[in-house]
């Protein structure tokens, strides 16, 4: 990576959100670069930052996470991934999304208690909005008593953290920071998305799992929201997605190689409503035999109404 560095123009302390666009004079780089910054507070600002941190009770580990939220690259001690999904609009301006992180817990510092691994992970996320400025931050602690069995299975698909947001459409940077505490080592992530535009016909992101969560709301299992997009060649690969915007909608799938050749595909059919009037589909497909390497699973939609068809394509990995 490039470490760059300039004295901005404007130098008002303000604390205020100033976008930052770097491009390159070649046409075979990709750039992936820090969409802005804050600039300084003005000193009463910061005192006033100050005494609200003394009143909260900040602690020692803000330094360090601050220092790896500003860093201008990933910090890799603590492994990190992390997806987003966009679903039900909980207004006209507004979707729920989550943010879905897993943590790698093989390197973990856990102490031995009784028949428990224990640590204690701090988080600190923001989801910025790359237009306006305006900022989502989360910040808890995460405690982990994992039994043997329990530290085994997240030793293979890492631990996972799931969060939601409340975001109007737009394009965000999700920047998330992990701290173990036993060794604090620190990892981060960061991750771009989008909210799509919340009125009319829709779908929502697709889920891709290999993991019911048989505590979903209503009873009905439903895949589990994962980071990761590589699977075992064994058992079912799940697929769940809403239609929103449409009474009339079908839908159909094909499971296709990276390079587009068709292994097998489901025909069209309606998307009936449930009892609750939503358009709702699971599907699962079977991974049994299945070579390694990399797939896509492409999603087809036609509204009815209107004769408007979509399409999404779902990249995934094979791999023992």
């Amino acid at each position: 990576y490039y470490l760059l560095g300039y004295r901005p123009t404007d130098e008002t302390r303000d604390g205020k959100y100033r976008k930052i666009q770097v491009k390159v004079n070649r046409d075979d780089v990709t750039v992936r670069a820090r969409k802005g910054y804050y600039a300084p507070l003005s000193e009463e600002q910061e005192r006033k930052r100050r005494e609200k941190e003394e009143k909260e009770g900040a602690d020692s580990t803000s330094p360090l996470l601050q220092k790896a939220f500003d860093a201008p690259f990933q910090l890799e001690s603590v492994p990190l991934r992390t997806s987003t999904y966009t679903f039900d609009a909980v207004n006209a301006y507004e979707a729920n999304v989550l943010l879905a992180t897993e943590v790698d817990i093989r390197n973990l510092a856990f102490e031995r208690q009784e028949d428990r691994h224990v640590d204690r992970l701090s988080v600190v996320a923001v989801v910025l909005d790359l237009e306006s400025g305006a900022r989502y931050p989360l910040n808890e602690t995460v405690d982990l008593r994992l039994t043997d069995k329990s530290h085994e299975t997240y030793e293979r698909t890492w631990y996972p953290l799931h969060r939601e947001f409340t975001l109007p459409s737009g394009t965000y940077q999700a920047r998330v920071v992990v701290l173990d505490e036993n060794s604090r080592q620190v990892g981060s992530v960061t991750h771009e998305f989008e909210v799509p535009e919340l009125g009319g016909w829709r779908v929502s992101s697709p889920v891709l799992s290999d993991v019911l969560d048989d505590r979903a709301e209503g009873g009905m299992p439903l895949p589990l929201p994962l980071a990761r997009r590589t699977f075992a060649p064994e058992g079912r690969l799940y697929c769940f997605f809403s239609v929103f915007g449409s009474t009339d909608t079908a839908g159909g799938f094909s499971l296709q190689t990276a390079s587009g050749r068709e292994i097998f595909a489901g025909p069209t059919a309606p998307i009936r409503p449930d009892e609750n009037g939503r358009l709702l589909r699971l599907m699962g497909l079977p991974l049994d035999g299945l070579n390694p390497g990399d797939y896509a699973l492409v999603l087809n939609f036609e509204d009815r109404s209107t004769g408007t068809r979509y399409q999404r394509r779902e990249p995934f990995r094979i791999a023992p």
